[in-house]
Order: structure tokens, then C-alpha cells, then sequence
């Protein structure tokens, strides 16, 4: 299979794994992945008709009263597929990859973002990202103190990284 079609069959596949793991109507679907070498996470939020309240991932267990441990196997099994997708990139020769955003309509609108930034070469955790991501996309701030002040340090970083890029074209 060429790049361009593998990707594409990754994509699909991608979506229809997420869709099996939401067990109520839904209408948007904001996913992400933060991958490196070392590992990483992924994580997502919805929507539901008729609704602009987001609802995280991981809190369908609690929320839709499933199986906590068929929810890990099922986010397991989502990592698996975008660590797929990356190694894809790189089977291919291409940069791989360290944050892939995943953003779906239930009318079949995809929206693939790719970033390359050098997670494992930075001070921040996962907290941060997940922080970032949720400041980044949603405009939700951090309730701690000191989540504040990693998310603002993290922006910083990255209009920082941005600069650095854009005068390296």
C-alpha cells in the first residue's frame, strides 16, 4: 500500500476506533497524541447533539457506566493505531511526528494536524500538554496555581519554538 493510502486506511480506522469507544450520540470528536520515542498519551473530547458541553475520554466509564478495564484494553488499542500512523512516517521517510490532532464531525469532516516538536528535549510532563492542549483548543485554563504557571511557561515555549522555526525556513 503507498503512503497516501496507508495513511488514509489509518485515518479511517482511527475514527471508527473512537466511535466504537463513545457510547452515546455524539457530534464532534477533538483527539490527540502526544508520541516520542519513550511513549506518550492519547486522549479525546466530544460532543453530543444539540450540545457545545465537551466531555473528556476518560470519564466515560464513570459517565456511561462501562468497563473500566474494556475502556483501558479500548485506549490501549487507540494508542496502538496512532503509534501506527507514526511509524508510518517514519517507514516512509518522512519527520515523525510528536503531537497528532484528530478532530472528526459525525457528518465525516476530518481535521489532521501534525506537529514536530521534540517533546523528550523540553522540561514539561503531560499534565502541561494536556493542559496546553485543552487552553489551545477550548480556551480552558488550568484551576491549580502552579498548572497556571506550567501552562503559561509551555506557551511560552512554544511562541519560542514558533520563532525559532519560522526563521529556519
Amino acid at each position: 500500500m503507498e503512503f497516501k493510502e496507508k495513511i488514509n486506511y489509518l485515518y479511517r480506522y482511527i475514527g471508527q476506533h473512537i466511535m466504537n469507544m463513545i457510547p452515546v450520540s455524539w457530534e464532534n470528536v477533538y483527539a490527540v497524541a502526544y508520541m516520542t520515542d519513550g511513549g506518550g498519551s492519547v486522549y479525546f473530547y466530544y460532543t453530543v447533539p444539540g450540545s457545545d458541553e465537551l466531555f473528556y475520554s476518560m470519564d466515560i466509564p464513570k459517565n456511561c457506566h462501562t468497563s473500566s478495564d474494556e475502556f483501558s484494553h479500548q485506549t490501549d488499542g487507540l494508542y496502538d493505531l496512532f503509534e501506527e500512523l507514526r511509524y508510518e512516517f517514519i517507514r516512509n521517510k518522512h519527520k515523525a511526528w510528536s503531537t497528532c490532532e484528530f478532530d472528526f464531525t459525525i457528518k465525516g469532516k476530518l481535521n489532521v494536524l501534525y506537529q514536530f516538536i521534540d517533546w523528550d528535549a523540553t522540561e514539561f510532563g503531560s499534565s502541561a500538554y494536556f493542559n496546553y492542549y485543552r487552553y489551545k483548543k477550548f480556551g480552558i485554563l488550568p484551576k491549580l496555581d502552579y498548572e497556571l504557571k506550567e501552562l503559561y511557561a509551555l506557551e511560552r515555549y512554544m511562541k519560542e519554538y514558533q520563532k525559532q522555526q519560522d526563521t529556519s525556513i
